[in-house]
């Protein structure tokens, strides 16, 4: 008797999986809508596959105890990768199987430098025509952490250390490329300030209150046997009115982010560059060490499944960071066309002294741990409490 009940279970499904065949090998199209499908349906009248129906009422009937077989969702998933390339194409955090349709990365960063350096690609639509960009700049900040947490984006540029943040708050992203530049300036207009030591007893105005430019400010005063707290007066506003107030000769001392520290220079003859944050601190730590503004964040479900296209594109990104530092100019005007920055001379001015250098995550661990250590060490909840682990970067294959 179970050997009649298999018997019957094994025709029934050929008799169905048949049917379902020699409909789709009647449609000229794979690809056509629902419309069409039904006419194959209709066309096919071949007698036995008119009974087939009744056959799985039988089956049915017969209380059969094993694992009951969806025959359409058989043919459906065999069909999937024809029909439903457009999904698989736009989602990259899935599997990418049909070559011959661009691919769709979607990419997000901050406005100035992170986003300069994909102005070209922005320009291109995509890195090449096998591999398209959504691209979307961000305002602020603030903007980072909504799209870490809804993992709308498959590489996101963010601070260093707010990466550290959203890792120790179980972000699903690792640290894939740091960019690494020295955007920090102190900028005066008072002649007697030639060094750090020289603030002793000034005012010095800052922005970011309790963030990287302030924290790692008090760590340089210390090294240089300032007290911040009694020897120096803090003053904070955003940068911004920080470098209009310098050009206006309201304030004499800043703290101030490239392009500004170079375009207070500019507007004001008085204003000079003391020194950066990225000489300062690797006279500290005895090696040299740009201090990081950004890393690229990759998405780590997209990562595991499309090791191939993240190979590529780490690839031809550390080309396009080369193009830039090779022809800056033009960099500066393609960011002057998408609103990401409005001043092309001024990038190519800055461009020797900024940088930048593109380099893998993983390779520069030793030198971004010590970066946090001194974060860390000034105040923990810069870097959100703890220090990441190994499991923070991203190991390209």
């Amino acid at each position: 008797m179970k050997s009649n009940l298999h018997k019957i279970i094994v025709i029934t499904v050929a008799l169905a999986l048949m049917f379902f065949a020699v409909s789709c090998g009647n449609s000229n199209d794979t690809s056509q809508d629902k419309t069409d499908a039904k006419e194959t349906k209709t066309d096919a009248k071949e007698p036995k596959i008119a009974k087939e129906p009744k056959m799985i009422d039988r089956t049915k009937k017969l209380h059969i105890n094993s694992e009951r077989i969806d025959t359409k969702e058989l043919v459906t998933d065999t069909r999937r990768p024809v029909t439903d390339t457009k999904e698989l194409v736009t989602d990259t955090r899935r599997p990418i199987t049909d070559a011959k349709d661009p691919i769709i990365v979607k990419i997000a960063a901050p406005k100035i430098f992170p986003a300069l350096t994909f102005a070209r690609v922005i320009k291109n639509g995509g890195f090449s025509k096998d591999i398209k960009v959504e691209f979307k700049v961000l305002n602020k900040p603030t903007d980072i952490p909504p799209i870490a947490k809804k993992e709308s984006a498959d590489l996101l540029f963010m601070p260093l250390n707010l990466a550290s943040v959203l890792y120790n708050n179980g972000m699903n992203y690792q640290a894939y490329k740091i960019l690494e530049m020295d955007l920090l300036r102190v900028v005066s207009t008072d002649p007697g300030i030639r060094s750090l030591s020289d603030l002793k007893g000034k005012e010095v105005h800052v922005f970011g209150k309790g963030a990287t430019p302030d924290v790692l400010l008090n760590f340089m005063l210390e090294q240089n046997k300032i007290n911040p707290q009694e020897d120096v007066k803090l003053a904070y506003k955003e940068a911004p009115q920080l470098a209009q107030l310098l050009i206006a000769n309201k304030i004499h001392t800043a703290i101030l982010p490239e392009p500004l520290a170079t375009k207070c220079t500019i507007k004001n003859e008085r204003a000079k560059i003391v020194t950066s944050y990225g000489k300062e601190i690797s006279a500290i730590l005895g090696f040299e060490f740009n201090i990081t503004q950004a890393s690229l964040m990759i998405n780590k479900t997209f990562a595991k499944n499309n090791p191939d296209l993240v190979k590529k594109i780490s690839a031809l990104y550390d080309d396009e960071v080369e193009k830039l530092r090779a022809n800056p100019l033009l960099f500066g005007e393609l960011a002057k066309e998408q609103s990401i920055f409005g001043n092309p001379s001024l990038i190519k001015k800055i461009m020797p002294e900024v940088g930048p250098v593109i380099k893998s995550a993983y390779d520069v661990r030793h030198p971004v741990e010590e970066y946090f250590k001194i974060l860390y060490k000034m105040n923990p909840k810069t870097v959100g409490g703890n220090i990441p682990k190994d499991d923070f970067y991203y190991i390209e294959k």
